[in-house]
C-alpha cells in the first residue's frame, strides 16, 4: 500500500505542477487577445471621436450642442481609460469601457 500512496501522491503533485503551467500559459494568450480586442475597440472608439471632433471646429458647420457635448464626455473617458489602464488590477477599467460604449452610441 505505500508504494501505491507514493505513486498517488507524486501523480497527483505532477499533474498539480502541470495544470498549473498550462493554466498560466492559457490565461496569458487569453489576456493578450483580449487585451488586442479591447484596444483595437476604443481605438476605433477614439479615431471617430477624433474625426468628428475636428468636423465640429469647421466654422459654420451645424451640430447639435448635444452632439459636441458627448463628444468632449468621449474624450473624457478615453482619456481616463488610456491612464487607468497602466493598473490592470484597476476595477473601474470595465466601468469606463461600459461607460464609453453608451456614449459612442448616443453620438
Amino acid at each position: 500500500m505505500l508504494l501505491e500512496e507514493q505513486y498517488i501522491k507524486s501523480g497527483m503533485e505532477m499533474g498539480i505542477n502541470d495544470g498549473t503551467g498550462m493554466g498560466i500559459s492559457e490565461g496569458y494568450e487569453l489576456g493578450v487577445k483580449k487585451g488586442e480586442e479591447i484596444g483595437t475597440e476604443v481605438g476605433y472608439y477614439l479615431g471617430c471621436v477624433e474625426t468628428w471632433c475636428e468636423l465640429v471646429s469647421i466654422p459654420n458647420a451645424k451640430f447639435p450642442a448635444r452632439a459636441e457635448k458627448l463628444l468632449n464626455e468621449l474624450v473624457l473617458l478615453i482619456s481616463e481609460y488610456s491612464t487607468s489602464q497602466m493598473d490592470p488590477q484597476n476595477e473601474q477599467l470595465h466601468e469606463i469601457l461600459e461607460k464609453i460604449r453608451s456614449k459612442f452610441k448616443l453620438v
